[in-house]
């Protein structure tokens, strides 16, 4: 089985529901960002976070605040068919 981390919006994760196979583990999935705010530097306002409701949409926000990405990024093995 093989591991994926997706980087994008829930139609790239949603794909994942048609593996009939179970080919593929989703083991992370990064929402709400792009690779334009990947370039920038990470910055946490902590107003912003208070003022999402939801628990997904305020976690992936930090995660595009903090570049998080970036650093789970530099520990995968990248394969792009």
């Amino acid at each position: 089985m093989k591991k994926i981390c997706i980087f994008g919006s829930c139609v790239s994760r949603d794909i994942i529901e048609y593996d009939m196979k179970n080919n593929f583990e989703l083991i992370d999935y990064y929402a709400r960002s792009s690779f334009a705010s990947l370039a920038s530097s990470a910055m946490i306002e902590q107003s912003v976070l208070d003022n999402i409701q939801s628990s997904f949409q305020k976690r992936m926000v930090l995660r595009d605040m903090d570049k998080s990405f970036i650093r789970k990024l530099k520990k995968m093995i990248l394969i792009v068919y």
